[in-house]
């Protein structure tokens, strides 16, 4: 089994924390996230971080205000 195990609820705060940081310290309004699960890392060590903690790769829309 590889990477870190979390909870929905870990998983929800990490989204609205994203939100809150896109909203609260950018001038765009966030829209949507969503995960990018056919995407390959490349480098050893973003393959490695993917392996021991579960790094995923994210796309995050996100309108200019």
């Amino acid at each position: 089994k590889h990477g870190l195990e979390i909870s929905a609820e870990t998983e929800e705060y990490f989204v609205n924390s994203t939100k809150s940081f896109v909203e609260n310290q950018t001038r765009f309004l966030y829209k949507q996230i969503k995960e990018n699960p056919q995407y390959e890392f490349l480098s050893k060590s973003a393959i490695n971080a993917t392996i021991e903690f579960g790094v995923k790769s994210i796309s995050l829309l996100a309108k200019k205000i």
